[in-house]
């Protein structure tokens, strides 16, 4: 399984739109991995100021993770393979260098201007 994570313009959402929205990806994940399509969904972030929100999904392909959105009458405008880093309180840094070299992600950053 990998991880996934949907990009959603989402102008004018109230709180209670956000909490919505997260209620109809758990329940339609749920109703797609008893029908034997594996899905989890993970959390979500909103971008205060961009009206963007970004929801993490752990499913076998993108095909699934639309069809949850669909089912769920979710809108996005895109859905890509990312990488879950976690908090650095729960995370076995070995555990993201493995995952970083299955998607061919350096083990050393570039080197970045400093400020």
């Amino acid at each position: 399984m990998a991880i996934y994570m949907v990009d959603r313009d989402l102008p004018r959402i109230t709180s209670a739109g956000l909490a919505a929205l997260q209620h109809s990806a758990m329940l339609a994940s749920e109703q797609l991995t008893v029908i034997g399509r594996s899905i989890q969904y993970i959390r979500s972030m909103y971008i205060l100021g961009e009206a963007c929100c970004l929801c993490l999904f752990e499913a076998e392909d993108d095909a699934t993770v639309a069809a949850v959105n669909e089912l769920a009458g979710l809108p996005f405008t895109r859905i890509v393979a990312a990488l879950d880093l976690g908090s650095p309180m729960k995370t076995d840094s070995k555990k993201v260098m493995c995952q970083a070299s299955l998607l061919n992600i350096p083990s050393d950053p570039p080197n970045l201007p400093q400020r």
